[in-house]
């Protein structure tokens, strides 16, 4: 088995139970225990896991108690945003500045570019950060503001401020509802500001959703779908909804 192959498969055992030992990790993939240590010191290195007395733990598994509550929702859709976190993940380049929006989907981007050199990250989003901040080869630049507590965010003045002063070869955000004729649209009316600003930093604004997003419209109005180069998803999608996204000259990826 090859070694990307082999440590894509500890990565996703791992997303899903947490924590594992070595010898359960080398009998389940039939592999030697020398074989996991190696990998899982890897892994580490990239920032994707934590080694312990005789295993190891995903990075969520250290976080603070309320980080812990607020990424139970990594996990919804889970195999969705692994997918289109590694597509996204993908595209950047050594060298590039990119900002990655709060959200679980965003979430899953940071995870797959960890091991990408010379990169910095720009995020209003703690979780994202505490993720990023492991990894010493990336320079991260956290935007201030006020701290919405439920999302553990920084939005309003100050924050826009920041990002108005910023450009970014890449900005990547999750949205709460896509839709062909309502666009981008929110639940949170007070990132409403801060988000809009993203459409002018930036000439490559990725959406990146699951298939839930697609077709829902929240409450508050973001964007236009025509703001975006790209939006981000799998073929579970609607496709009627799709079609019309098309239509409207969106370059739609469907995982």
């Amino acid at each position: 088995m090859f070694k990307e192959r082999r440590q894509m498969l500890i990565q996703e055992y791992l997303d899903l139970h947490q924590e594992a030992d070595v010898n359960h990790l080398a009998e389940k993939f039939k592999i030697s225990v020398v074989t996991v240590r190696r990998d899982l010191n890897e892994m580490e290195d990239r920032g994707l896991i934590k080694r312990t007395h005789g295993g190891a733990v995903t990075s969520e598994e250290l976080m603070p108690s309320k980080f812990k509550n607020l990424l139970s929702r990594v996990n919804q859709q889970r195999v969705e945003k692994q997918m289109i976190g590694k597509y996204i993940g993908s595209l950047v380049r050594p060298g590039e500045t990119i900002y990655i929006g709060a959200g679980t989907t965003a979430y899953w981007v940071a995870k797959y570019v960890l091991g990408i050199e010379n990169l910095t990250v720009v995020t209003n989003s703690l979780p994202l950060a505490n993720l990023v901040a492991q990894m010493e080869s990336i320079n991260l630049i956290m935007v201030g503001g006020c701290l919405r507590h439920k999302e553990f965010t920084f939005v309003g003045q100050f924050a826009e401020m920041t990002l108005k002063g910023l450009h970014f070869n890449r900005v990547i955000v999750g949205m709460s509802g896509v839709h062909p004729e309502y666009g981008f649209t929110s639940d949170y009316p007070q990132e409403l500001m801060t988000d809009r600003v993203f459409y002018n930093v930036s000439e490559n604004v990725i959406v990146a959703a699951d298939h839930t997003k697609i077709g829902h419209i929240a409450t508050y109005k973001t964007a236009d779908i025509t703001s975006v180069k790209s939006i981000i998803t799998t073929k579970k999608a609607p496709n009627d909804i799709v079609e019309e996204i098309k239509g409207k000259g969106v370059d739609m990826v469907l995982l």
